[in-house]
């Protein structure tokens, strides 16, 4: 689930919250795939 909340590139997670925690929110995954995909060391 982590995977396909961090791959969508808006999300609708944060339906009731502000646009600044909607755009925090969204930067967290990008951030989370980026982690997640990166090859392993």
């Amino acid at each position: 689930m982590a995977r396909m909340l961090a791959k969508a590139k808006t999300s609708t997670i944060n339906r009731n919250g502000s646009e600044e925690a909607q755009r925090s929110f969204d930067a967290t995954c990008r951030k989370l795939h980026r982690f997640l995909t990166q090859p392993q060391r």
